[in-house]
């Protein structure tokens, strides 16, 4: 079982900036916060198998280097787009670039 602790350890050793890292274990935080909500499952027995993979980390983190390349912005908002329309966090990240 991966933890959320897990995927925050292997996110704090990335040479990527720590702005980048903070925002790449908010989402998790985040997401965390829905999973466990939705299935009644306290954030720390939750299981992130599923989102520790390398293709998720590597989603969501090019989300966040992208975001924090392109100046201030919220993480919030890129994954609250991502989660109420179904998409990846690059592709809603697209979307909103594409509304600016």
């Amino acid at each position: 079982m991966r933890t959320l602790y897990d995927i925050e350890d292997r996110i704090t050793h990335l040479g990527i900036p720590k702005m980048v890292k903070a925002d790449a274990i908010a989402v998790y935080h985040i997401i965390a916060q829905v999973e466990s909500e939705a299935r009644g499952v306290p954030v720390e027995g939750l299981d992130f198998d599923e989102l520790s993979n390398i293709p998720a980390e590597s989603d969501i983190v090019g989300a966040c280097l992208r975001m924090y390349e392109r100046g201030p912005g919220s993480v919030e908002d890129i994954v609250r787009a991502a989660l109420e329309n179904n998409l990846s966090l690059c592709e809603a990240l697209k979307a909103i670039e594409i509304d600016r």
